[in-house]
């Protein structure tokens, strides 16, 4: 199971704002939306046309929150994803997953939902001008500043 900070339901999913934007690969659909937290949220659905059995639709939702894990990046943030499943795996098979996910995270590096690694601040955040204080520009001892937002 993944943390609870990068999961979301299908619920929370349909009520972000954001226009939706569809990717197609070969083992499932990816719907991406915009979001405003500094973590890439997951829903996974396995339908029922799928496998009738729900012992079967875990297994292979197991199986892409492996691969989830091993792929997922520091710098993909806010972006929401819901990943629906359209094929049937076996178990032995479970290798073109994680391909899969691994195509996913390269495609939304190019669509460019990812933080630049470079600036410390966010684009949600109010900019901030951080201000030494008199008594810091003074000996150094002090390491107070004041923070004045704008």
């Amino acid at each position: 199971m993944l943390p609870k900070k990068f999961r979301l339901t299908y619920w929370q999913f349909y009520r972000n704002p954001h226009k939706k934007e569809k990717l197609l690969l070969l083992q499932s659909d990816v719907f991406i939306k915009k979001s405003e937290v500094h973590a890439p949220r997951f829903v996974i659905i396995v339908p029922k046309i799928i496998d009738k059995r729900s012992a079967i639709r875990h297994k292979i939702k197991r199986i892409i929150v492996e691969a989830i894990r091993k792929n997922l990046t520091n710098n993909l943030k806010f972006v929401d994803l819901l990943i629906k499943i359209k094929v049937n795996l076996k178990d032995k098979h479970k290798y073109l997953y994680d391909e899969e996910i691994k195509k996913l995270f390269l495609k939304l590096h190019e669509l460019a939902f990812v933080q630049p690694s470079n600036t410390p601040q966010d684009a949600s955040s109010p900019k901030k001008n951080i201000i030494p204080s008199p008594s810091q520009s003074g000996n150094g001892s002090s390491r107070k500043t004041t923070i004045k937002n704008n």
